[in-house]
């Protein structure tokens, strides 16, 4: 994995900070186990329900390193950090394990995670790994509004593979951090999308105002990937780093 490196001295997550944390899936057997006796029992069984064994073995890595990285903001060990879920699915903090407002989201794509954690105000962070889809032309009809599904059409053709991921990633990030996720219909909200543009919320249900209160950030995890997180109101900085490169915690 090529990763930007950011020392994690001198980097305290404060004001509207955001942290994102990048972490390869694919560990070695000793680690995942470790990783593995951090799940709940409802994450064990989700893990088994997957039918191909390395998807199994990146759920584990995904869900136990998030308690890990939790536990290291939180001052707690990992074990004792406890998550529920809302209505679509998205992880938080319970109550009992959160004395702090800790903000957090994660995402994964093939073998690479991502993490998201903000103070006191909700966070989004998306990723996708850039890949070949029969089906792009179906998924650009659904999820992509008539303006920026012409903005994708109008681009050469090797450029609107990762055009559409960076597309998808922006809405992602934005749909997860106000809780709709999949839920939320993508094709309302509009972003932009032009190579080299910067990452920017347009409009969300024909609001501009609205799209204008929230701010995204692209991030540069590796080649193959694209990723996006997304915060209501400015981010002082978003700093990036790799979890096991640039902070390496021992699993209980």
């Amino acid at each position: 994995m090529i990763m930007p490196k950011i020392p994690v001295a001198g980097l305290p997550l404060c004001g509207d900070d955001v942290h994102v944390w990048g972490a390869a899936l694919d560990l070695p057997a000793v680690r995942l186990a470790s990783l593995n006796e951090l799940l709940s029992p409802d994450e064990r069984r989700r893990a088994g329900g997957f039918r191909f064994d390395v998807d199994r073995r990146r759920f584990i890595a995904a869900r136990g390193l998030l308690r890990v990285i939790l536990g290291h903001y939180l001052g707690m060990p990992p074990r004792q950090v406890t998550l529920t879920y809302g209505e679509q699915g998205k992880p938080q903090l319970a109550p009992s394990a959160a004395p702090a407002d800790l903000s957090f989201n994660l995402a994964h794509s093939a073998g690479l995670a991502v993490y998201a954690l903000r103070w006191g105000r909700p966070v989004g962070v998306d990723l996708e790994e850039v890949r070949s889809l029969p089906d792009l032309a179906e998924l650009v009809a659904g999820t992509l509004s008539p303006r920026e599904q012409a903005q994708l059409s109008g681009l050469p053709l090797e450029q609107q593979t990762e055009a559409f991921f960076k597309c998808w990633t922006r809405k992602e990030a934005y749909l997860k951090a106000t809780g709709q996720g999949l839920a939320g219909d993508l094709s309302q909200v509009e972003v932009s999308l032009a190579p080299g543009e910067p990452a920017r919320l347009i409009s969300v249900n024909n609001d501009v105002l609205a799209a204008a209160q929230w701010t995204l950030h692209d991030l540069s995890l590796h080649p193959s990937y694209v990723a996006c997180v997304a915060v209501p109101g400015p981010a002082a900085g978003v700093s990036l780093r790799h979890w096991d490169r640039d902070h390496a915690p021992q699993c209980p």
